[in-house]
């Protein structure tokens, strides 16, 4: 017995039901998954490492006698270090950023689910018991090392800091003065050296001091110039972070599109299967 078109169609109309629960399925799971995902914005600066240094001490022989990617990974890790997002952390104080900054920019279903989570959570005694400060600060500075991705170019002597926020600007103002934190203790490493090898007073190491200061007054996240982007340090900003348009991961529109499509072709199929299944006589 052959199957026209017709009979086709008759099938997915008497099982109308099984499709039209598998389309709206998907299709809810994936919007609340949506709704619950708070969007992100990712803002990147791009470093050049360069291996002329004031001095050469046993510090950046080490790291410059290897291959570009293993210096260039090295790097990554002093980008993440603590010296580094301490100093950004304190620089833009995210330590004073409130527990609930995500709910200003998540959807009205996550902030609801947020307020009932407050209201029920109970304040632990760790938190009590910091007048100081000194546990928003360091929850700070781990927040920011998981915001925080640092990818090599391949075969080059550069790499790019990735920094994920809620807020676009946000986003490009950490990137920034983590980059510029960065090129501080860069120039504090070459200080170090150089005070160890010709004293305070010496017309080198007081120029040095002046790049470390000069920098330090620019942690305010601001675009600077090229000129003083590239500086004086040996590790280069060759490309500013600027305020990403869009946030990062699937559009909304292409994600329930795509559970629509997923949800007719599930139902289809299971409509054949349980008309395949089903032993009531219809002709």
């Amino acid at each position: 017995m052959e199957f026209t078109f017709r009979d086709y169609v008759r099938v997915l109309f008497r099982q109308k039901a099984v499709v039209l629960i598998c389309v709206l399925t998907v299709g809810i799971t994936v919007f609340v998954n949506l709704a619950l995902k708070t969007p992100v914005y990712d803002a990147q600066v791009k470093m050049l490492i360069s291996a002329e240094k004031q001095i050469q001490s046993p510090y950046y022989r080490e790291v410059y006698g290897e291959h570009n990617t293993k210096v260039a990974l090295t790097q990554s890790e002093i980008v993440k270090s603590g010296p580094v997002l301490e100093r950004t952390v304190q620089a833009l104080g995210l330590d004073q950023k409130p527990a609930n900054y995500e709910r200003k920019y998540a959807s009205p279903l996550k902030a609801f689910l947020m307020d009932v989570y407050k209201n029920s959570e109970t304040k632990t005694s760790a938190q009590a018991e910091d007048p100081s400060g000194q546990l928003a600060f360091r929850n700070a500075v781990a927040a920011l090392k998981d915001a925080i991705r640092v990818e090599p170019i391949r075969d080059t002597n550069l790499f790019i800091i990735k920094v994920r926020d809620f807020d676009a600007v946000q986003a490009a103002m950490i990137a920034n003065v983590i980059s510029r934190s960065y090129i501080i203790f860069d120039l504090e490493q070459q200080l170090a050296d150089l005070t160890l090898k010709y004293g305070e007073k010496h017309p080198a190491v007081q120029q040095l001091r002046d790049n470390v200061d000069r920098m330090v007054e620019k942690l305010n996240g601001n675009a600077l110039s090229n000129i003083e982007a590239i500086g004086p340090a040996t590790v280069k900003i060759i490309e500013q972070a600027n305020i990403p348009l869009e946030p990062t991961g699937p559009r909304k529109k292409l994600s329930l599109l795509l559970a629509f499509f997923v949800g007719s072709v599930m139902g289809i199929v299971l409509a054949f299967i349980f008309e395949y299944m089903d032993p009531t006589f219809k002709s």
